[in-house]
């Protein structure tokens, strides 16, 4: 299959990836030794970048792991050798217009397109998964692919749960501009739709000079790394892209979502979208619901003590779903 002009054909191939290892909490040194299977697979004329780690034995199931908005499948699958420890397949596409995905036309700038076709490669991908192996299916969202995962789970993808770090409502003015990282870039790339987007949105851009790349870690060494990487920070992208974080909605809203189980791991510290805002979306979900702080963690909770408990959560989310209940507070 092809791949975009310019852009390496393998993370292996990248090599960038490996300035992260320093910042994960075992020195990355779990994610060096998973025998990570790269590959594609041709989707509505995209040519769709898979990381794909199977466990050692027969596996459990499949958790998918849905990156945010700028990041790709190689950053999430940080969580991937731990997950494929305890018996999980673990697959984390790069979504079209990120990462390594080819996508069918590279100049699309259309937001609302872009995002349906996010969340429609979720879904499909879940489709896939659970007619190839009939065993259990599980969404993991990261940041924006928090939304991606609500959203596919809503449209009827065949999974067992969803997990994210966070779920403020897109819909809502505070989220938007916490999403775009200040008022007058929210004030720019809304009004996008109804009047300039055919001139402005095909601009091309720099990653690293519209989103607020510095509220994604605590860590100032991972920071640099993430602005400087060529496919995150240093990527020229359409502005109609970048419009498509503000451009999300959720596709039920959550009084009526009741599609699969939800596991909800807010950073604590997050300064990208602090944690009231995922939990006044969360107090409306109707779906069996669990909600943890993770205490002193950034918008990408790499921080040990975060990372032990964010595991800690998904590995009991994965076993028992259905069980995910908020304990009641102490009388």
């Amino acid at each position: 299959m092809t791949h975009e002009p310019g852009l390496p054909r393998t993370y292996a191939e990248h090599g960038y990836w490996r300035r992260y290892l320093p910042s994960l909490p075992d020195g990355g040194a779990a994610l060096v030794a998973a025998p990570l299977v790269e590959e594609r697979w041709a989707w509505r004329r995209h040519a769709v970048h898979l990381h794909r780690l199977e466990p050692a034995g027969v596996a459990r199931g499949t958790v998918i792991v849905v990156h945010g908005g700028g990041g790709n499948g190689r950053l999430v699958m940080a969580s991937g050798p731990e997950l494929a420890a305890d018996g999980w397949r673990v697959v984390a596409p790069d979504l079209p217009g990120y990462g390594l995905t080819t996508p069918a036309d590279p100049r699309a700038t259309d937001a609302r397109t872009m995002v349906a076709e996010w969340t429609a490669l979720v879904h499909d991908m879940a489709v896939r998964f659970r007619a190839e192996t009939g065993a259990p299916v599980f969404l993991v969202g990261h940041s924006v692919g928090s939304w991606v995962a609500y959203n596919a789970a809503a449209a009827g993808a065949p999974v067992d749960g969803i997990a994210v770090t966070m779920l403020g409502d897109p819909a809502s003015p505070d989220v938007v501009r916490a999403a775009a990282g200040s008022w007058w870039k929210a004030r720019l790339l809304l009004p996008l739709g109804d009047l300039a987007a055919p001139v402005i949105a095909p601009i091309p851009v720099r990653i690293g000079h519209m989103v607020a790349l510095g509220h994604i870690s605590h860590d100032p060494r991972l920071v640099r790394v993430i602005r400087e990487d060529p496919l995150i920070g240093r990527r020229w992208v359409r502005l109609g892209l970048l419009r498509s974080f503000v451009r999300m909605r959720f596709a039920v809203p959550p009084e009526r979502f009741t599609a699969a189980p939800v596991l909800v791991v807010h950073p604590g510290a997050d300064p990208w979208l602090p944690a009231a805002l995922t939990h006044a979306t969360y107090a409306r979900l109707a779906a069996p619901k669990r909600m943890v702080e993770l205490e002193g963690a950034g918008h990408f909770p790499i921080e040990p003590a975060a990372w032990a408990t964010l595991h800690a959560e998904l590995r009991a989310f994965l076993a028992a779903p259905r069980a995910v209940t908020t304990p009641r507070p102490a009388a």
